[in-house]
C-alpha cells in the first residue's frame, strides 16, 4: 500500500468523533455517498444535500488520527485509551493502485503538485492533493465556511469533470513537467459534436460537386479530337486522377474514424484499418494534385519562355512531370502510413497522433503517430507554403517573358514599316532613273518587281505571325494563371489553418468551415477553367446564344478539328 503522508500524533486532544455516511442515502439524480467520493463535493453537495449526508462532504472533527475503514465512506472510532504513541499513525492513505488517464499515480503529484488534480481525480484519490497532509490542514480544509448561494438548483445532471483533449492535424507539443516545476496538461478539446455534422456534411457535398466535375473533364478529353495525344491533356488527365481520390476521400467523411471516438466524432463507425485506408487515399490525391499544379505551371513556362514544342516536351520534360507528383506522393503516403500516422480528425482521418494529444505530452504513453508533428511539418505544412510560391516564382516568369515578347514586336513592327518604305522610295528612284536614262532592261524591270513584291509580302506573312504568336502567348499564360488561381482558391484555407497551428493556435470556426467547403472542390475550379474558353468561342460564334445554351455547347464540343479530319456530315 503506498501512503502519501504520516502524521506523527505526540499528545492526546480528548475522545474522538465518528462520521459514518447516512445509509441508503442517494440524492436527487439517485447518486449516493460513494459518487461524491469520487467526483467531490465542492460543486454540487451544497445543493444536494451531500454535505449533510456524506462524512466527505461534511465539516466534521478530524483533528485526531482515523482509523481506515474498507467503505467508501470514511469512518472515524472513538478511541476507548488515551495514549501517546510514539511511532508515526496513519491519517490519510491514498487509493491503492490509483492511476489518473495519463498512467500516473499520487507520488506524481505529491512531487509536481496538484495544480491539475481536480481534473484527473487526484484530489479523490491522493492524500497530498485533498489537503490532508497534517492536522491543521485538515481541520482547515474541513471547517471552511460555505458560500450561501442564492441560486436555484442546477438544471443539468452533474457529470464528472472531463479531462478535454485537441483533436489537430498538427498535434501541439506541451513541455513535459521537470522537477519542482509548474505542471503542464494536455487537454483534449473537442469541437462541439453539432459543429463536426455541419463541417462534415458540406465537405461531402463539396467532394461529391467536385468527383462529377473531374469526371466531366476526362469525359470531354475522351471526346476531343486531341484525346490523349497532347502532352496537356496527359497532364491533366494526372491532376484529374488526384481530384478524383481525394473527393473519394472527403466524402466518406467521418465513417472510416473508429468507433471509440462516436462520442465526440460525429458518425464514427470505422476502425484504424479504415481509418489508415482513407487517409493515405486523402494523402496520395492531395498531394499529387498540388505536384500536378506545379507541372502544369512548369509545361506553360517551357512553352512561353522556351518556345518548345509538344513533340520536344513529349520527348525531354513530360516523363518528369509525371514522376515527380506520382513518386513523392507515393514515398510520402507509405512513409506516414508506415509511421502509424493516418489517425481520427474531425472530419476526416489525417495525420495526427493517437490517443489525440499524446505527442504533445510526456505523461501519456502513444499507441500510434508518436511522429505526426514532424510529419505533417514535412508533408502538409512545407508544401502548402513551399507550392504556391513556386507557381507564383513560374507566373512571374511568364508575364515578364510575354511582356518583353510583345516589345519585341512591337519594335519588328516599326522596323518592318520602314523597310517598306525606304524600299518603296528606292523603286521609285529607280524607275525614274530608268526612264530618262534607258539602262535597265525589261527583264531587270520584271525582277525588281517580282523581288520587292516577295520582299513586302514575306514581310507581311512574318508580321502577321509574330501578331499570332504574341495572341497565342497571352492565351497561354492567361490559360496557366486561371489554373493557379484555381489552385489557390482550393488551398489558401489551409495554408492559413497550417500557419496557424504551427503558432500554436487554434483556427476559428469560419475558417474551418470555409476550408471545409472549399478544400475539395479543386475540380469544379478545374473544371470551369477547362471549360469556360469554350463557352467563349461558341459566344463568338453566335452572340445571340444565352449563356446556359453556350455551356451546354462547349460540353458537347470535341475541340479544334486537326487537319486531315472531315467534318461529319448530318
Amino acid at each position: 500500500m503506498r501512503l502519501s503522508t504520516l502524521a506523527r500524533k505526540t499528545e492526546e486532544q480528548g475522545p474522538r468523533l465518528s462520521c459514518v455516511d447516512t445509509p441508503g442515502w442517494v440524492d436527487t439524480y439517485g447518486d449516493g455517498c460513494d459518487w461524491y467520493l469520487k467526483n467531490g463535493c465542492e460543486e454540487y453537495a451544497y445543493y444536494y444535500g451531500a454535505d449533510i449526508h456524506c462524512c466527505i462532504c461534511k465539516g466534521f472533527d478530524v483533528s485526531s488520527a482515523p482509523s481506515i475503514s474498507s467503505a467508501p465512506s470514511m469512518s472515524f472510532k472513538p478511541s476507548s485509551a488515551p495514549s501517546v504513541s510514539p511511532a508515526p499513525s496513519i491519517l490519510c492513505v491514498d487509493t491503492p493502485g490509483w492511476v489518473n488517464t495519463y498512467g500516473v499515480g499520487c507520488d506524481w503529484y505529491l512531487k509536481n503538485g496538484c495544480e491539475y488534480a481536480y481534473y484527473d481525480g487526484a484530489d479523490i484519490h491522493c492524500c497530498i492533493c485533498k489537503g490532508l497532509s497534517s492536522p491543521e490542514v485538515m481541520k482547515e480544509y474541513w471547517e471552511r465556511p460555505k458560500v450561501m448561494k442564492t441560486t436555484s438548483s442546477p438544471s443539468q445532471k452533474k457529470s464528472e469533470p472531463e479531462v478535454m483533449i485537441t483533436f489537430s492535424p498538427s498535434p501541439i507539443k506541451s513541455q513535459a513537467p521537470a522537477e519542482q516545476t509548474e505542471v503542464t496538461s494536455v487537454k483534449i478539446d473537442f469541437p462541439p459534436k453539432q459543429s463536426i455534422m455541419i463541417w462534415s456534411i458540406l465537405q461531402t457535398i463539396s467532394s461529391c460537386l467536385s468527383l462529377i466535375a473531374t469526371v466531366a473533364i476526362i469525359v470531354m478529353i475522351a471526346r476531343s479530337y486531341a484525346k490523349l495525344t497532347s502532352p496537356f491533356h496527359r497532364l491533366l488527365l494526372g491532376l484529374c486522377i488526384a481530384d478524383i481520390l481525394s473527393s473519394i476521400g472527403y466524402m466518406l467523411s467521418t465513417i472510416p474514424v473508429p468507433s471509440n471516438y462516436s462520442e465526440d466524432i460525429w458518425n464514427a463507425s470505422g476502425n484504424t484499418a479504415t481509418c489508415t485506408a482513407q487517409g493515405f487515399i486523402l494523402f496520395l490525391g492531395l498531394y499529387a494534385s498540388q505536384l500536378y499544379n506545379c507541372s502544369l505551371c512548369m509545361y506553360y513556362l517551357i512553352i512561353i519562355k522556351y518556345n518548345k514544342k509538344d513533340a520536344y516536351i513529349q520527348k525531354f520534360v513530360e516523363p518528369w512531370l509525371h514522376a515527380v507528383p506520382i513518386l513523392i506522393s507515393l514515398i510520402g503516403g507509405i512513409t506516414i502510413a508506415a509511421k502509424t500516422a493516418f489517425n481520427a480528425g474531425y472530419t476526416n482521418c489525417s495525420i495526427g497522433d493517437d490517443p489525440p494529444g499524446c505527442a504533445s505530452s510526456d505523461l501519456l504513453e502513444c499507441k500510434r503517430g508518436r511522429d505526426a508533428k514532424t510529419l505533417f511539418l514535412v508533408f502538409a505544412t512545407i508544401p502548402y507554403i513551399t507550392v504556391p510560391c513556386v507557381i507564383a516564382l513560374t507566373m512571374g516568369i511568364m508575364y515578364y517573358t510575354a511582356r518583353q515578347n510583345e516589345k519585341k514586336m512591337k519594335g519588328y513592327g516599326i522596323h518592318t514599316l520602314r523597310l517598306n518604305t525606304a524600299t518603296t522610295v528606292s523603286s521609285n528612284n529607280n524607275d525614274e532613273a530608268e526612264s530618262s536614262n534607258e539602262k535597265f532592261s525589261l527583264s531587270q524591270n520584271l525582277r525588281n518587281f517580282f523581288r520587292l513584291s516577295s520582299s513586302a509580302s514575306s514581310q507581311s506573312s512574318s508580321s502577321s505571325r509574330s501578331r499570332k504568336l504574341n495572341k497565342q502567348s497571352k492565351a497561354v499564360l492567361q490559360k496557366a494563371l486561371a489554373y493557379s488561381l484555381a489552385y489557390l482558391a482550393t488551398f489558401i484555407c489551409p495554408f492559413i489553418i497550417s500557419i496557424i497551428n504551427l503558432a500554436d493556435e487554434e483556427a476559428s470556426f469560419g475558417l474551418s468551415l470555409t476550408s471545409r467547403i472549399l478544400f475539395p472542390l479543386q475540380g469544379c475550379f478545374n473544371f470551369f477553367v477547362f471549360i469556360f474558353p469554350r463557352i467563349q468561342s461558341a459566344k463568338r460564334g453566335n452572340a445571340d446564344l444565352s449563356w446556359s445554351r453556350a455551356f451546354v455547347y462547349a460540353l458537347k464540343s470535341r475541340g479544334s478539328r486537326p487537319k486531315g479530319v472531315a467534318r461529319r456530315k448530318n
